[in-house]
């Protein structure tokens, strides 16, 4: 069944809650004719586990473009997102008003949803929990899925045992901005640590970009360049490799 109402929550700041400000493009740009590459690696791995029926949390909703392609690919299956901008989750309820959105961190979502989902999608968002945050995704995560479900996640990943914590700033039209969260980078062995004794099952995959990104106006978006023998390496303002993962858990 369809969620017939549409339903907002309002949860109070937190020390968890990444200062992350960098999200005006979704709105500016609108959703892709095209699915991203992205959702369409997700899609492809929840298509690996067919359901009749799945009820699926989207972490980092934006305003519901990935939903949007997951609902047209699952239609039997039910979707909640959540975002912690009002102006995302404004739009979404507008491209979307037969689905469920939650304004929440991640971390603070309310135990009345532990123990709900089939699945859960978080794309691009595993960079916006640095520190010992990342060990607090993981037991989210757990707390928040059915025996058996999964997770499936497509972040930037440090193959080196090495944890990096980040915050930045940026010069906009000449003023020196706020800093903020973004672009930590957890290690792989960081993330196994906490996931191989509460979880079934786990894989990485390394994820390579599809296409030519150029640079854009905001600095901390990701580009492509070349880089010894690769076609295509991500890159962005901080000076960054940015090398994706598709990381698959079971619980």
């Amino acid at each position: 069944m369809r969620f017939s109402l549409k339903k907002v929550y309002h949860v109070k700041d937190t020390e968890n809650i990444p200062r992350y400000q960098n999200y005006k493009h979704y709105i500016h740009e609108g959703w892709s004719e095209v699915p991203k590459f992205t959702f369409q690696r997700v899609v492809q791995g929840m298509k690996e586990y067919p359901m009749d029926r799945a009820r699926v949390l989207d972490v980092g909703c934006a305003t519901g473009e990935f939903i949007g392609y997951m609902a047209s690919e699952f239609p039997t299956y039910e979707f909640m997102g959540i975002d912690i901008f009002d102006e995302l989750i404004t739009k979404a309820n507008e491209f979307l008003p037969e689905q469920e959105f939650v304004n929440s961190d991640y971390l603070e979502l309310p135990k009345k949803y532990d123990g709900t989902f089939d699945l859960i999608t978080a794309v691009g968002v595993l960079s916006l929990f640095g520190g010992d945050s990342i060990d607090l995704f993981w037991e989210k995560t757990f707390n928040l899925l059915k025996p058996g479900g999964r997770i499936f996640v497509l972040g930037p990943v440090n193959e080196f045992g090495v944890d990096m914590d980040l915050k930045h700033r940026k010069w906009i039209g000449g003023e020196r901005g706020e800093w903020e969260r973004g672009w930590s980078i957890p290690s792989r062995q960081t993330i196994e640590h906490f996931i191989k004794d509460k979880f079934s099952t786990f894989s990485f995959e390394n994820y390579e970009p599809k296409l030519d990104l150029e640079p854009r106006e905001d600095p901390i978006r990701t580009w492509t360049v070349p880089y010894k023998g690769q076609e295509r390496q991500l890159t962005n303002g901080l000076k960054l490799l940015v090398n994706y993962n598709f990381i698959e858990v079971q619980k």
